[in-house]
């Protein structure tokens, strides 16, 4: 079935990565704007991963977190994050220009006085916060309003300027690429969609074009030479509607027991495909994510979201609730879902 062979492909089903930066390289990119439970999203995927290793490899530039692709917050790890900035930035950073010109009066000239401050604040190795940025630059006669500093830092991201430094108070920094990733020599343009699609074919698979261009940003014509660059790696499955694609690497075997997950909102198991009905039964969408684009926690059991979860803290203790879609999942396994719940509560100590 897809959603189990899904279950394989996204490591959930008891990996054999042994680093959050290990997982983080396959997957490709890890949709992250949820600061807290994005690093869950690398934990979930390690049998015995914990948040600080997560926060190590991030602290030390072996994971980074910035806006590429479609574009909205990803994790990459350091190995990928040139080429793939190199690959998205050239269509992200003219629609921001575009986007953010006209809506915050800023100009081409603006922007590279803007770059040009941050960079000589952020050299040396300092990690500064947006809100630290934004007041050094008001200190420096440059006032901005935090929409403004938001689209020209991720102009700055697109650039290959800026991308995350080292979390202060749980905070977001921003630093120099160069400075945490050395230049090196990048593949060309067609190289470089290849690998985008053998990272994504490999780490969603079963997956549609139009779930690897959803995914990706890329335009129909240039997914579809990506998809065709790496076809002989690919299996197309049988189907009633669009085609399949499952990498030759993707398991196609049962799971061995019955497995329970706790995802956080923003999940790649979810996000990641422009239909998410293998998954999710169409007529729960809304319970989760919003039309609007917004995802809550849900509760997976063999590679179907048949609820949502929340956390609570009384007195002290960490309370975890499922609260199933309808009555038909409502008697979820107990010891599956223990041993969810203890994974989780294992990751944050």
């Amino acid at each position: 079935m897809v959603e189990v062979q899904r279950i394989h492909s996204q490591l959930l089903d008891g990996t054999d990565k042994q680093s959050p930066h290990d997982v983080v390289e396959w997957m490709g990119a890890m949709q992250a704007q949820d600061l807290a439970m994005a690093k869950w999203a690398i934990g979930v995927r390690l049998p015995h991963g914990s948040r600080q290793q997560v926060e190590a490899d991030l602290a030390e530039g072996r994971i980074l977190r910035l806006h590429i692709l479609r574009p909205t917050w990803h994790y990459v790890s350091a190995s990928d994050v040139r080429w793939m900035v190199a690959l998205s930035g050239t269509r992200i950073r003219p629609a921001y220009l575009n986007y953010g010109g006209k809506r915050f009066d800023l100009s081409p000239h603006t922007c590279g006085r803007f770059c040009e401050r941050i960079a000589h604040m952020l050299a040396g190795h300092h990690h500064l916060t947006k809100q630290e940025i934004t007041e050094r630059l008001a200190q420096e006669g440059m006032p901005f309003a935090t929409a403004q500093v938001n689209y020209m830092l991720c102009m700055a991201e697109a650039d290959g300027l800026v991308c995350s430094g080292r979390e202060k108070s749980r905070k977001h920094t921003y630093a120099l690429l160069d400075e945490r990733v050395p230049p090196c020599p990048l593949p060309c343009r067609e190289e470089a969609l290849s690998l985008l699609a053998r990272k994504y074919f490999r780490s969603h698979s079963p997956a549609t074009l139009e779930d690897f261009t959803w995914w990706s940003g890329l335009s129909a014509t240039e997914a579809r030479q990506a998809l065709q660059s790496i076809v002989g790696e690919l299996e197309t499955l049988p189907t009633d509607s669009l085609p399949l694609y499952r990498h030759h690497t993707c398991p196609d075997a049962p799971l061995t027991a019955d497995t329970v997950h706790l995802l956080p909102p923003y999940d790649e198991l979810l996000i990641s495909y422009k239909s998410r009905a293998y998954s999710l039964p169409p007529e729960h969408n809304r319970k989760a994510f919003t039309p609007h684009g917004v995802f809550f926690p849900v509760v997976c059991r063999n590679g179907k979201i048949i609820g949502n979860w929340q956390k609570t803290v009384r007195r002290g203790a960490v309370e975890i609730t499922t609260i199933p879609f309808d009555d038909r999942q409502r008697k979820i396994p107990k010891n599956p879902l223990q041993k969810a719940i203890k994974r989780y509560l294992d990751f944050w100590g």
